[in-house]
């Protein structure tokens, strides 16, 4: 705060629909650093526990977070990434589906340099997208609750995933976008593999902008992250 008085919190700051974009966007490169620098996970991140000053969010209650090796961790952060989501659209904001966002979050081939571009490429994508179907809000509830190993050791049988995602990357659609409507089988970011298993990825941000437009649907309602 300032001269005595405390910053208000997320939630009391009266953002403009342009200011609350830039803070998600803001808010969601802020979620990669405790990732990837810091190794965790807030667990209970919300528009009650950030604080809004000088134009800027402030990740508060950072001494409750758990690091990456807790049993848990994955379950805190899609916790996380739905309740900040919930309230950037409610106030406008049209955000990054829930599975694209905890793959911006986990993954380890995106570079720093690489994250504008990256955000860049997904927002235009969510642009061209139409609303999600009732179908596709199915798969990203599925997804919230799923196992996703950290580690090879911890897949089941990745021979039997290699093959699920073979027969259904086969045809003429784009492999990328084929391999994301496998039910089940959601590693392949967080362990830096391409979609469809067949390798490591040599980079995130050619992935990203090769794909389909149609790859990411947003939920409905709203505006573009970072969009006038």
């Amino acid at each position: 705060g300032r001269d005595g008085y405390a910053a208000p919190r997320l939630k009391d700051a009266n953002l403009s629909k342009s200011k609350c974009r830039e803070v998600y966007r803001e808010l969601v490169i802020h979620m990669r650093t405790m990732y990837q620098k810091c190794k965790l996970v807030h667990g209970d991140l919300s528009e009650y526990n950030m604080l809004y000053h000088d134009g800027k969010v402030w990740i508060i209650d950072v001494s409750q977070s758990v690091d990456l090796d807790h049993p848990h961790a994955f379950d805190f952060l899609r916790e996380d990434c739905l309740h900040v989501n919930t309230f950037f659209e409610k106030n406008g904001t049209k955000v990054i589906p829930k599975r694209d966002l905890f793959d911006f979050i986990t993954d380890p081939v995106l570079k720093d340099d690489e994250v504008d571009e990256y955000l860049e490429a997904l927002q235009k994508k969510i642009e061209a997208a139409p609303p999600m179907t009732d179908q596709e809000k199915v798969d990203e509830a599925v997804f919230h609750q799923a196992f996703i190993p950290r580690k090879m050791d911890e897949i089941a049988d990745f021979e039997r995933d290699l093959k699920k995602m073979q027969g259904a990357t086969g045809s003429g659609e784009d492999k990328s976008d084929a391999a994301r409507k496998v039910d089940g089988i959601y590693y392949q970011t967080i362990l830096g593999m391409k979609q469809d298993l067949s390798g490591p990825r040599a980079s995130a941000v050619d992935s990203k902008a090769k794909g389909k437009a149609g790859e990411v649907r947003p939920p409905n309602g709203g505006a573009s992250a970072g969009s006038e």
